[in-house]
């Protein structure tokens, strides 16, 4: 799957800058991003030889590397600051968050929630730890229907 066809299902609802930051699958944000850079040099390339040739000035030529060099930078640095998160483990976004605790605070067994950590571990893969008070009432049997 490339990655404009990864993103593109929530790019509906956010827009592509937000789909691509709310993305948590950092393989669908790499070609993404890849590809676009590569056509973003393709077009900067094509664009400073027509001027070269057009204006007869072959200084514009020079412009090109610098150009390019810069969009693969920009790329760059904009991976490394999205990834970084995936790679050391990155929490839930809050709505996210406070729905898991609204499911829980809706059991019956369940008097409430006292702590909540998340912690992505892949785009589909989301690991939930949860510190809950339990009923007084509750025998064995339902603490382990609870749990």
């Amino acid at each position: 799957m490339n990655g404009f066809k990864g993103v593109q299902s929530c790019r509906r609802q956010l827009g592509t800058i937000a789909a691509v930051r709310d993305s948590k699958a950092p393989a669908t944000i790499t070609v993404l991003l890849e590809d676009t850079a590569a056509t973003m040099g393709l077009l900067v390339g094509f664009l400073v030889i027509c001027l070269g040739k057009t204006l007869h000035k072959l200084v514009l030529n020079g412009a090109a590397p610098v150009v390019i060099s810069i969009n693969l930078a920009s790329v760059s640095l904009f991976l490394a600051i999205e990834c970084k998160g995936l790679l050391v483990g990155e929490s839930a976004k809050s709505l996210v968050v406070c729905g898991i605790r609204a499911l829980e605070d809706a059991r019956d067994g369940i008097f409430g929630v006292n702590e909540l950590w998340t912690m992505h571990l892949g785009p589909e893969d989301l690991l939930v730890n949860i510190s809950v008070d339990l009923a007084d009432r509750l025998t064995s049997s339902d603490v382990e229907a609870e749990v």
